[in-house]
């Protein structure tokens, strides 16, 4: 698990973000972008009024857009800056799901794409962040058009432009628009490029947005260039305005003008500060003064309107004084001549108000000033009133626990220490009147008293409290988890977890429900996968056995990789789709790796009995234990011979066949044994039956398995007898028909073995739920306290993942049986996985008070000479004060500094002040302290991959040898970072130079001093 800096990832998928306000070309650069290889949504809107060519965007996505504006309030044409602030955290998430399930929809298997809305101008904040938590890069193309073109555009479409809108109305739009857009795209890869330039110079408009995106795009110009040339026609820019007509403009001139020269500018240099600067001006100016302008402008509508309809009454009351009197056509003309003065006159008088309004507007301004100014001293004022009272609520604090102190040392204290401890006793007949209730009320009182009267008798107190311990808990709160499964229904539970399962398995998915109970989630077990988008998390059982299967889901594939019967190429493709798989059998994970599912997905769960289900059943088994069962398909030949001649010699023997539930269990309670006998000749242990009979209390007689030694905790339990031994069989199986003594003994037996406290199938499990930021380290610990084994006294332990056999059989290999294989804990990224699994290992050796350990990684190699160096290591380190020996660094830092370099028995030791590797290592207490403190919360891969954070602990008392005691096995793959130890190999060699360089230069100083 050594680490090293990341090495260079393949680009991410590739979302082009056409942004840009309506009416200003979005559809024709979309069309240009799709022309050169980016890929368009598979379900578009199609030409429409104004856009016969096409409008380019999904009509779902243009829904939902407005679906999120009509519920913020707001529809595409209001300017107003949106408040997004009104959603709450929960509802943001379940935008941002739908925002990434109508793109993976839309965009399914393509790397490079283009979506284009212009309303996620104001919405691109959410939609962003959508696609980067998809794993998406999104690259925003900034599309600007002259605001007076715009406008004219609106104006020519009455379906969708108001005729109440007024010009002022538009430029309000268009700047609230392009202000957002430019605002929540700065910092990404972006282009910004202009409407006229995109008509004018497609090729260079088309470079500049891959130069500014990094973006490569499939089809050259050249190839394009016919089929650009035939949609860019003259007829697609027939609103033309200049720049010089924009700045004198009465509406436009100001906030827009200046807005469109800014952005105008960015096109050409977009890291422009000026610009920038300019843009964040006009924006806080504008969002400031957007309530005033707002009351202003609705007020003048509703005068225009009033107005018009005044004028269209007089219009129509002259046209019919007209009709009725039969004047002439000039008497007509002359009061329709009128009626336009009136109107030129109200105009002229709007506009005389929104002069007033603008000085109105300057005095706001002004007014805003002032107060944010009266704000900041406030904060200020505030700032230094906290500091203060914090460092009185300190102060009382010490006071308070110095009164503490004193009191706990006083006489009166010593004197009612009997009360304290009446108190406890009180408590104490509380909780056995606790377990007396239930007990009670699950049996009845006489039963009650009497198993209360043969505790007390038998077992004491403690008997009571272990009882007590034992009663059904509430579940603990929890804090909803990320759902896993796309959904967008509102109702979706985020702690419910949906168990989808075939018959044959339910035993598994029952005892994975009930762990999930006890970690707070909701959890159900069904065996069809209806309505798993309500349910944040979805576990599949045997997944291949189902056809429709959710989104995202954890498969569990319970199949054996012995015979490619089930894996199929629509098997592969359904565990690929999986976020995660759980496999009980290290075989298949090495057989699922070979066959390129990556290790990150794979999770070893070994299966274990359910132990509250044998504990239940081993209180209230009533039937007697006789014959012989064996259930499961029998129809294959090979059961088929066995199972005959098994049945020739013992009588006893009852077959059953497609036997689910209730009926199953009854006959497994009344079975004095089970046989187990392999559909394969060379099958791997059918370890899901073996431990549901064992669950019911029922003995096993087994034929072995290929992977025999993985089940080495079975061996004292179960009965075996070599695969294809029928003799063998039947002499294991006849002391159960013969015997009841015998079969009493093992049934004694198997129950207490069931009901046992350490089971590997829960800790294994949780271990996957952390791995799957379920549960957190904490509640791991606490409820699998001894995993993966109890801390040895000497600890010498060697971190390995067991979803990694190969390389762990590498070091077993190497015949160190001194080292205990640890097995970690895994998480993605992989480094994250790796420092868990060593902050988990340092909080169990702190806890053990261990004072010093010596642990190492699976790559590891151990030279030949490794046994007498050690010892002479060893014997180095009793003598000398250290804080951690590194046996090996793959990347010595050129800072680190040597405080002495010593030779003892032929062996050269050099002080260091830090280090940095993790494969071989000799920690003391200190360090192991400092290394169970790793906090799982700082994300910075540069910092805090467990070696890094080592080599930041500067002043470290670190010892290692040169030649390196150990070295790095080239031969095995990283579990961190994907690639072969071989990368390695130059960096250890530049750190052994760099060492025996500052050894060189360490010893000509001191003798220089001498």
């Amino acid at each position: 698990m050594t680490e090293i800096s990341t090495p260079q990832a393949k680009r991410k998928r590739v979302c082009l973000l056409v942004l840009g306000m309506h009416r200003s070309g979005t559809s024709a650069l979309t069309r240009v972008l799709s022309l050169s290889g980016a890929a368009l949504p598979m379900n578009l809107i199609g030409p429409g009024e104004g856009n016969e060519r096409g409008h380019w965007e999904p009509q779902r996505l243009v829904n939902f857009c407005e679906e999120i504006l009509a519920e913020l309030g707001s529809s595409w044409h209001d300017w107003r800056p949106l408040e997004l602030e009104k959603l709450s955290k929960s509802r943001i998430e379940q935008i941002q799901e739908r925002f990434r399930t109508i793109v993976e929809e839309e965009f399914a298997g393509h790397d490079l794409f283009v979506v284009k809305d212009p309303r996620l101008c104001r919405l691109s904040q959410l939609f962003v962040a959508a696609l980067e938590k998809g794993d998406i890069e999104v690259c925003p193309v900034l599309l600007v058009r002259n605001p007076l073109e715009v406008s004219a555009s609106l104006r020519q479409r009455s379906r969708l432009w108001s005729p109440h809108y007024s010009q002022a109305h538009s430029s309000l739009l268009w700047l609230s628009y392009v202000l957002a857009a430019e605002a929540e795209t700065r910092g990404l890869k972006r282009a910004v490029v202009t409407h006229e330039s995109l008509m004018l110079d497609w090729r260079g408009t088309l470079a500049s947005i891959a130069l500014n995106t990094a973006t490569e795009f499939p089809v050259s110009a050249e190839q394009a260039e016919d089929e650009v040339r035939s949609f860019l026609s003259d007829g697609l820019y027939r609103q033309r305005w200049t720049t010089g007509e924009l700045k004198l403009d009465p509406v436009m001139r100001g906030w827009i003008s200046q807005a469109f020269d800014a952005l105008s500018k960015l096109a050409s240099d977009p890291s422009r500060k000026a610009s920038l600067r300019k843009l964040d001006k006009i924006r806080a100016e504008f969002e400031g003064s957007a309530p005033m302008i707002c009351d202003l402008l609705e007020n003048a509508i509703t005068e225009s309107v009033r107005a018009v309809e005044n004028i269209e009454a007089r219009m129509e009351i002259a046209g019919q004084r007209a009709v009725r009197r039969s004047k002439t056509a000039e008497t007509v003309n002359r009061k329709l001549k009128s009626l336009m003065s009136d109107r030129e006159e109200t105009v002229s008088t709007l506009r005389s108000k929104l002069k007033l309004m603008e000085q109105e507007k300057a005095a706001f301004a002004h007014k805003f000033a002032e107060l944010e100014r009266e704000l900041s001293t406030a904060q200020s004022d505030f700032e230094a009133e906290r500091r203060r009272r914090g460092e009185a609520l300190r102060a009382t604090q010490s006071y308070i626990d110095a009164v503490r102190e004193e009191f706990r040392s006083s006489r009166s204290w010593r004197i009612t220490a009997p009360l304290r401890a009446g108190g406890r006793m009180y408590r104490y007949l509380l909780r056995m009147l606790g377990l007396f209730s239930f007990v009670r009320s699950e049996q009845g009182y006489l039963t009650s008293l009497y198993k209360s009267a043969r505790i007390l008798l038998t077992e004491g107190p403690r008997g009571f409290a272990a009882r007590l311990d034992a009663q059904p808990k509430k579940p603990p709160a929890r804090q909803p988890v990320p759902p896993t499964v796309a959904s967008t229904d509102a109702d979706v539970d985020p702690i419910s977890c949906l168990l989808v399962t075939t018959r044959h398995v339910e035993g598994i998915a029952q005892t994975m429900a009930r762990i999930l109970r006890q970690e707070g989630f909701n959890t159900r077990v069904q065996f069809d996968a209806e309505d798993a988008h309500r349910h944040g998390h979805v576990i599949v059982l045997c997944p291949q056995m189902f056809e429709q299967l959710p989104p995202r889901y954890i498969a569990v594939q319970m199949e054996q990789s012995i015979n490619p019967r089930w894996f199929t190429e629509q098997y592969f493709e359904k565990l690929n789709n999986s976020q995660a798989i759980i496999d009980y059998s290290i075989r298949n994970i090495s057989f699922l790796r070979e066959n390129g599912i990556p290790l990150e997905k794979l999770h070893y769960v070994p299966l274990d009995t359910d132990k509250a289900l044998a504990a239940t059943v081993a209180n209230n088994n009533t039937f007697e234990r006789r014959g012989i069962l064996f259930y499961g398909d029998d129809k294959c030949e090979r059961r088929r011979k066995i199972l005959d001649a098994v049945a020739r010699q013992l009588p006893q023997l009852k077959i059953v066949n497609n036997l689910f539930g209730e009926a199953l269990h009854k006959e497994l309670m009344q079975a004095a044994v089970i046989l187990n006998i392999h559909y394969y000749p060379d099958a791997l242990l059918e370890t899901a039956r073996i431990h549901e009979a064992l669950s019911f209390g029922a003995p096993v007689v087994s034929e072995r398995g290929s992977d025999q030694e993985e089940h080495d905790t079975l061996e004292n339990i179960v009965t075996f007898v070599d695969a294809g031994d029928v003799d063998g069989l039947i002499k294991a199986l006849r002391p159960f028909v013969e015997s009841s003594h015998h079969a009493e003994s093992r049934a004694a037996a198997t129950a207490e073995f069931a009901t046992r406290e350490t089971n590997r199938f829960e800790t294994y499990f949780r271990r996957f739920l952390l791995s799957q930021r379920m549960i957190g380290l904490d509640g791991f610990v606490e409820r699998a306290s001894n995993y993966p084994v109890p801390v040895p006294a000497d600890p010498r332990l060697c971190l390995s993942l067991p979803e990694t056999p190969d390389r762990r059989r590498l070091f077993i290999d190497q015949g160190h049986d001194e080292f205990q294989v640890w097995d970690g804990l895994k998480m993605s990224p992989g480094w994250m996985g790796a420092a868990l699994s060593y902050k988990h290992l340092f909080t169990r050796l702190n806890s053990e008070k261990a004072g010093r350990a010596v642990v190492c990684e699976d790559d590891v190699l151990f030279p030949p000479d490794f046994e007498r160096r050690f010892k002479t290591v060893l014997r180095y380190l009793e003598k000398t004060p250290f804080e951690i020996f590194s046996g090996f660094i793959a990347d010595a830092n050129e800072n680190l500094v040597i405080t002495k370099v010593e030779e003892f028995e032929g062996e050269l030791f050099i002080h260091i002040d830090r280090t940095v590797s993790m494969v071989f290592n000799i920690y003391s207490d200190t360090i192991i302290e400092y290394l169970s403190g790793w906090d799982i919360a700082d994300l910075d891969v540069e910092t805090n991959t467990i070696d890094r954070y080592l080599e930041r602990r500067t002043g470290t008392k670190a010892i290692l040898t040169l030649p390196y005691l150990v070295q790095h096995r080239p031969d095995a793959a990283s579990t961190i970072w994907g690639f072969d130890n071989t990368a390695y190999d130059e960096l250890t060699t530049q750190s052994e130079i760099l060492l025996a360089r500052k050894v060189d230069e360490f010893r000509r100083k001191h003798e220089k001093g001498n």
